[in-house]
């Protein structure tokens, strides 16, 4: 099954951001299945149920 809860959101750190107090997420599509991952498993979640 493929669980798009698991998609969560990290925090980007960089210098040059913190310089700037700027505040950057990278969404952890990847994480969602060990095999389908990324948008494919969010286009996908609902047809292979």
């Amino acid at each position: 099954m493929i669980n798009t809860r698991l998609s969560t959101l990290t925090p980007i750190k960089h210098p040059l951001l913190q310089h700037h107090s700027i505040q950057a997420w990278m969404k952890r599509d990847d994480l969602i299945h060990p095999w389908l991952s990324g948008n494919k498993g969010r286009k996908l979640r609902d047809t292979l149920k």
